[in-house]
């Protein structure tokens, strides 16, 4: 049996809770009984948050620094959320064994939240997760820029996802006024003539990073077709994007062009993060700042319309009040019916109960963040509902919360309720993510399934090449792994839409013994239908064909090679550069002496007898 003390907040006339002398609430105390739970020790996870810096490479990555990361217990599990403030993309949680969610979002900056489901902490273990955020293009690169002002500037690219939610760049003219953001579509010729996809957004012109933002479906866009970001000169104004050469290992799907349309041996420096892990936003801030404080409050709630087929992850910007406050316990929950009638409760509870934890922001501000598993709140799409975020713990005193304060971030299918009382006039600061309406679901398709390959001792075989695909619907995010230390594959990661992603294997088998061995390597995507895959490399390394004493390759070794070995003698320490000598410096000292003859003499079978083709090995 567990006591659980739960706080019954007493109202004055304005609806706001009333203090006791010593600043605290009143409580009211109730006896739950709740089911034994089984102790178990803590987990670890930790890693990197952070994104691709050339879309498609995988293997170059920019962190992200004073990002918000939560750790959040799924189900029914009541091991406490975790927040952390992400210090050049590092975070570590420890907290008890079990499955979590893992949310990361920083809504003032220029990149798209990212929910990590299906994060197990094991008993005594740490687990490495790197929360990757979703891109259709990234070239994050600040070393390098035209000669020559101009307007407008052109970046093509493959679309990954269904919708963009940002576009972010970085101009190295400095301040040079406003830039004018819009999306092109590949309808045919020279890319100054494609047609314009949504609408035009403008932002500044500063050496950091600039940024526009969408809801999802404001930038519709099409997996695997090709598009293009156009950054104009409000007025005509010219200026320098930052660029960055390619030289083969620059982004593969596009490039940029000046402002003729002429194409370009570069890459601007332009982020686009979009909708391609399955999640949309439809309700989040698309400008920048954290909107305008409230008032103090017990609990905030908002109304939303649902697009998506269940709740993926809730941010909201609050202000602490205090030391105790910035990390602040919330219970978060939806309901199907907002509140009504006297004193106004919601009805219709939807799904597990989330709790969240607050990350500190600046300012007297913090983020609460909570995310979900797909199953947890399920959502039908057209339908209206209720989201409240309240404090629990001993330290739950209420909160100001944050409020939109630009016009183009109204929300026009919900608004704000303070203590369970409508505020039409408000809509939270807050960021609402959800599952999109699933088609089929992500599958790996491999090709091929196995390699059955031979090399002979002492040689490295030559690399091969498989690929990846989604088979199934939606993109899907994976990773590569190898179990043997002779085989490795690059890149050891991707994204697919549809489209087939070529893998390399390099081998490594000079120093590998005669002998089979098996390579395993293993594709792993969580959210497929098969969530794993191999691809096993069969390797038999076998003995050379001839001998090393065998010169005239006629399969023994006999006084007609022991004459070409006697002709390259060049005694210690002379070094033989003879290339007819080749393969007489036996013991691979560079000289052909006394210690090569006695290896020969070991390897002397005699006439037409096959010799030893692993003799002086």
């Amino acid at each position: 049996m567990e006591l659980r003390c739960y706080r019954r907040v007493m109202m004055n006339a304005y609806h706001r809770p009333l203090r006791l002398n010593a600043g605290l609430l009143l409580p009211a105390c109730a006896v739950v009984l709740l089911p034994a739970t089984r102790v178990v020790a803590d987990g670890t996870v930790s890693g990197q948050c952070r994104f691709e810096q050339i879309k498609g490479r995988n293997i170059w990555y920019t962190n992200l620094h004073e990002w918000n990361a939560f750790l959040i217990p799924n189900w029914s599990m009541f091991a406490n959320p975790l927040s952390y403030r992400v210090d050049h993309g590092n975070y570590t949680f420890t907290n008890p064994a079990g499955n979590y969610t893992i949310y990361v979002n920083q809504p003032e900056f220029f990149g798209r939240a990212k929910v990590v489901r299906n994060v197990q902490l094991t008993d005594g273990q740490t687990a490495t997760v790197h929360p990757s955020l979703n891109l259709d293009y990234s070239c994050f690169y600040k070393s390098d820029w035209p000669s020559g002002w101009g307007t407008p500037w052109y970046q093509t690219f493959i679309a990954t996802g269904t919708s963009i939610n940002k576009i972010a760049y970085s101009c190295a003219s400095g301040d040079t006024g406003t830039i004018n953001v819009s999306l092109l579509k590949d309808t045919g010729g020279n890319v100054t003539t494609w047609s314009q996809v949504g609408v035009t957004k403008s932002s500044g012109s500063s050496i950091g990073e600039s940024w526009v933002g969408y809801l999802s479906g404001q930038l519709p866009t099409v997996p695997g077709e090709r598009y293009a970001i156009r950054l104009a000169g409000q007025g005509g104004t010219a200026f320098s994007p930052f660029w960055r050469t390619d030289n083969g290992d620059g982004y593969a799907g596009g490039q940029a062009f000046d402002p003729d349309g002429i194409p370009l041996n570069k890459d601007l420096c332009v982020l686009v993060f979009s909708d391609n892990d399955g999640t949309i936003l439809p309700y989040m801030k698309t400008t920048g700042g954290m909107g305008t404080r409230t008032w103090w409050e017990w609990q905030w709630g908002q109304t939303f319309k649902a697009t998506g087929e269940a709740l993926a992850a809730v941010d909201l910007w609050i202000s602490h009040g205090g030391d105790l406050q910035w990390n602040m316990r919330t219970e978060v929950k939806v309901y199907s019916n907002p509140p009504a009638g006297d004193p106004p409760t919601p009805s219709g509870l939807v799904g597990s109960v989330k709790r969240g934890r607050g990350a500190w922001q600046a300012g007297g501000a913090a983020m609460i963040g909570a995310g979900y598993e797909p199953g947890e709140v399920p959502l039908v799409t057209g339908n209206t509902y209720y989201i409240e975020i309240t404090p629990y713990g001993g330290d739950a005193i209420g909160y100001e919360a944050y409020r939109f304060d630009q016009p183009a971030d109204a929300y026009p299918h919900g608004h704000a309720y303070s203590n369970r009382y409508p505020r039409p006039d408000i809509d939270l600061s807050m960021t609402i993510m959800e599952y999109a309406v699933s088609g089929p679901p992500p599958q790996i398709e491999r090709s091929p399934a196995f390699f059955t390959r031979s090399v002979e001792r002492g040689k490295d075989l030559p690399h091969d090449i498989f690929t990846v695909r989604n088979a199934g619907g939606g993109a899907m995010s994976y990773t590569i792994s190898d179990d043997v230390g002779w085989l490795s594959v690059a890149p050891d990661g991707g994204t697919s839409s549809g489209e087939a992603d070529p893998i390399n294997i390099a081998y490594s088998t000079s120093t590998l013994a005669i002998g089979p061995y098996t390579g395993t390597i293993t594709i792993s995507a969580p959210g497929a239908t098969n969530p794993t895959e191999t691809v096993v490399v069969y390797l038999t390394v076998t003995p050379p064909l001839f001998a090393r004493c065998d010169f005239d390759i006629d399969h023994d070794v006999d006084q007609s090679d022991f004459g070409r070995f006697q002709a390259c003698l060049s005694g210690p320490g002379v070094p033989q550069l003879d290339l007819a000598c080749d393969g007489a410096d036996l013991d691979n000292d560079d000289d052909v002496d006394k210690d090569d003859f006695a290896l020969f003499r070991g390897c002397l079978s005699g006439p037409d007898v096959e010799a030893d083709t692993l003799c002086a090995g």
